[in-house]
């Protein structure tokens, strides 16, 4: 769903962008694509045809194609709102995200795996030279860092990422503990991680609380399960 990637360029491509210089790690193609950068972490998470369309019935969410090509503020849109009281395993909830043809979608060949303890992982390559169209779809003011997101449009290279982390939202509050994130080949340490919970937690409830439609009384997760108590979007259009 939407906001799980929401939650991936909180978490990972506004910390990511502190370590480009790091180019050893991930961010140099060559290089990277010798160490195994270039490959996501498997999951072993496969999800059919079949997992797509029980994901799609659960949500009842009306997804359509805007024009092809169109600039990142005319490119998604949300219309209308609908109750949604379900549970999406882990396979739907891949097949969800990797049918996003949306062309500011920035992970590609992800997958997301819910524990049998709730913790959830997901693992993909980000395309890094389309994380400025999405922030401006979203309308995500972050001036400070856009010279950075700019640059990032020249990357040819994609790295892999991998996101463990255990939340869950209660009466539109999220409770997010991440206990491990890579880029490439760099894992960024649980020091750095905790240090900035607080401040990626109160971004990410905002910006998932900022999509048209969208109200979370509970999310949570377990035993390969999401459940979802709360409103979506009745629609959502894009340009692929």
């Amino acid at each position: 769903m939407r906001a799980l990637r929401i939650i991936l360029i909180t978490v990972l491509i506004l910390s990511g962008i502190a370590i480009l210089g790091l180019g050893y790690y991930g961010f140099v193609p060559g290089l990277s694509r010798v160490l195994g950068s270039s490959k996501p972490r498997d999951l072993r998470i496969d999800p059919s045809g079949a997992d797509l369309d029980s994901a799609r019935t659960k949500t009842g969410i009306a997804f359509a194609n805007l024009l092809s090509g169109l600039p990142p503020e005319q490119s998604l849109k949300f219309t209308g709102q609908k109750e949604l009281v379900a549970d999406i395993n882990d396979e739907e909830l891949t097949a969800l995200l990797r049918s996003d043809s949306w062309r500011y979608n920035f992970v590609e060949q992800a997958q997301i795996r819910i524990n049998a303890d709730g913790t959830e992982e997901i693992s993909g390559l980000l395309r890094l030279d389309r994380v400025n169209g999405y922030m401006a779809a979203h309308r995500v003011t972050a001036d400070k860092l856009r010279p950075y997101l700019r640059a990032l449009e020249s990357f040819t290279h994609h790295p892999a990422f991998y996101v463990k982390l255990n939340s869950s939202w209660q009466d539109g509050k999220l409770t997010m503990e991440i206990m491990r994130a890579e880029i490439g080949r760099y894992e960024f340490t649980k020091k750095y991680l905790a240090a900035r919970s607080s401040e990626w937690t109160a971004a990410i409830e905002k910006h998932v609380l900022a999509v048209p439609g969208m109200t979370i009384r509970s999310l949570t997760f377990g035993a390969g399960q999401m459940h979802f108590d709360g409103t979506v979007p009745a629609s959502i259009e894009w340009s692929p």
